[in-house]
């Protein structure tokens, strides 16, 4: 399983803003102080603290398929005194866990990634708790992205984005189906709760913060692999969607918002 994305400085840069608190708010108020938390696709590892903190009596596993990003999150828990948070590498598809070794089962943002989301869900059910445990997972649904203000390029970036994780057979509106997926394995709809979470960013510091992520993402050399090679976007619009977030980060009006959606099963 490979992450099209990379794991660029830019890439990182992105994935280290997540927290919690931002991106697991409807998943929150389940935790309880004593339970173990898998947080799979953990990335830099902000979301797996967040969860860590909430759990003083419990524990909290995060796993990734990244090694070096394993190895430097362990690294940085020891380094905050953090002792009840472990990382693991490994794949959502095997995930070395038993079976109901998990109260909460976690990810967010990984099933979009994936071509087969139904089995790593399976999996994820897999190694959680029955009678009262939690499998979560938060999902963008990217054709409802919106930028303004409005511009051809930033336009062309929403649907060449869609259309490079088509091509490689994931799922960029992940997050409307995610309910429909766990009734296809065998959850009732009475275990499953559905709702919907938003990213919005403006104001200067979020500006800044998001435009120069896909500045440098655009121009990356894992996405000349990904949008140049396949015929996808060319060098040229590549640059023109650069410069166009360098712009968009200057305008005080500037504007961006997408949809996830979020999904809650008990067990």
């Amino acid at each position: 399983m490979a992450y099209i994305a990379g794991h660029t400085p830019a890439v990182l840069k992105g994935h280290a803003a997540r927290s919690a608190d931002d991106c697991a708010a409807y998943l929150l108020p389940h935790i309880k102080p004593t339970d173990h938390i898998l947080d799979i696709g953990c990335g830099p590892g902000t979301i797996t603290l967040g969860f860590a903190q909430r759990v003083p009596q419990g524990r909290v596993v995060g796993l990734d398929i990244s090694d070096t990003l394993i190895e430097e999150n362990a690294r940085a828990a020891e380094q905050k005194g953090i002792t009840n948070v472990a990382y693991h590498v490994g794949s959502i598809f095997q995930l070395p866990f038993p079976d109901a070794s998990f109260d909460v089962t976690h990810c967010h943002q990984v099933l979009c990634h994936l071509t087969d989301p139904q089995a790593a869900m399976a999996e994820m059910i897999r190694v959680t708790k029955p009678g009262g445990g939690v499998v979560a997972a938060r999902e963008a649904i990217m054709e409802t992205m919106v930028i303004y203000p409005p511009r051809l390029a930033l336009t062309s970036w929403k649907e060449k984005l869609q259309q490079m994780h088509r091509r490689t057979g994931q799922h960029p509106g992940a997050g409307q189906a995610l309910h429909h997926w766990a009734m296809q394995l065998g959850i009732k709809p009475t275990q499953i709760r559905s709702s919907v979470g938003t990213f919005c960013y403006t104001g200067q510091e979020q500006r800044e913060w998001w435009g120069s992520v896909w500045e440098q993402r655009c121009v990356s050399a894992e996405w000349e692999e990904s949008m140049v090679v396949p015929g996808i976007a060319t060098r040229d619009e590549l640059k023109e969607m650069s410069l166009a977030w360098k712009e968009w980060q200057g305008k005080e009006e500037a504007w961006f918002a997408m949809m996830h959606g979020e999904l809650l099963v008990w067990v």
